[in-house]
């Protein structure tokens, strides 16, 4: 399994929703990631989710540029997404096909819901 798992965006205000794989910081894959985008030639805003690193709160989502096959430094931000966001659902979808949400830091309600299918 990789650190990350990237979602490339059709019709969207973000070209790109970056899934954290596991409780490390993202910035520990900004350059990987960077690499990841530039091959398929991504460009636009991209959505990071860093839900098992930090959870489910204000700072779970990441809002950045990536312009000219690199993040614009000054660009990072968090940003609030509702919860019954396509990025939610996309994240929550991801989440309960695999077996990542077993040891993480999510509390056992929120565990339950991702299994039944429900966003959070």
């Amino acid at each position: 399994m990789n650190n990350y798992n990237i979602n490339f965006l059709k019709c969207s205000d973000y070209s790109a929703l970056v899934i954290l794989c596991n409780s490390d910081s993202p910035l520990q894959y900004l350059e990987d990631i960077a690499t990841d985008l530039r091959d398929n030639l991504i460009e636009g805003n991209i959505l990071i989710d860093q839900i098992l690193h930090s959870g489910n709160n204000e700072e779970r989502f990441i809002e950045c540029k990536f312009d000219q096959g690199m993040f614009t430094r000054n660009s990072f931000k968090f940003v609030r997404i509702p919860k019954d966001s396509e990025f939610r659902k996309k994240t929550c979808n991801f989440l309960s096909e695999t077996s990542l949400i077993e040891y993480s830091i999510l509390s056992s309600i929120q565990k339950k819901m991702i299994n039944k299918g429900i966003s959070i």
